[in-house]
């Protein structure tokens, strides 16, 4: 073999290994699945799975519209950075409605509850919150009776 062609052999053999060493590293986000939109009636706790069941699935499009419009852009950033949430499990915590502070007239806030098993893209955690176990409340309002429960705030919950 001439001294060209086994330098072009060995640059070919370097640049598959880098690629392939990069997406062992990296890897491709996983299959994204499409999560139907909660029906208009549904609860907050249907709103919180549906929102969930789309941060899992990599349906960035359904997870940002299950949020009030002012935060949406916030959930970019989480749909992608999630690898997965392992099995979760959703319950309400807030046992009756109220309202929140300084919101409009006729908004109602629930509190649910979300465990999961958080794990982090690789070089994508930021530590907020970190992988493993983890409990989110997610503060899910709507305007009125017919209105559907949008998420308005997550926090931790120890």
């Amino acid at each position: 073999m001439s001294g060209v062609r086994a330098a072009r052999v060995v640059g070919t053999v370097a640049v598959v290994a880098a690629v392939a060493g990069s997406w062992a590293v990296l890897g491709p986000l996983a299959p994204g699945r499409d999560v139907a939109m909660p029906a208009t009636g549904a609860s907050a706790e249907d709103v919180v799975q549906a929102y969930l069941d789309a941060i899992d699935g990599h349906d960035c499009a359904t997870a940002r519209a299950l949020w009030v419009p002012e935060r949406r852009d916030d959930v970019a950033r989480w749909c992608g950075a999630v690898e997965d949430l392992g099995e979760f499990e959703v319950r309400d915590e807030s046992g009756s409605p109220g309202t929140p502070p300084a919101a409009a007239p006729g908004t109602v806030e629930v509190v649910v509850l979300a465990s999961y098993d958080l794990d982090w893209r690789a070089f994508q955690d930021d530590a907020d919150p970190p992988e493993g176990d983890t409990v989110r409340g997610y503060h899910v309002v709507r305007s009125g009776p017919g209105d559907p429960w949008r998420i308005a705030e997550e926090e931790a919950r120890g």
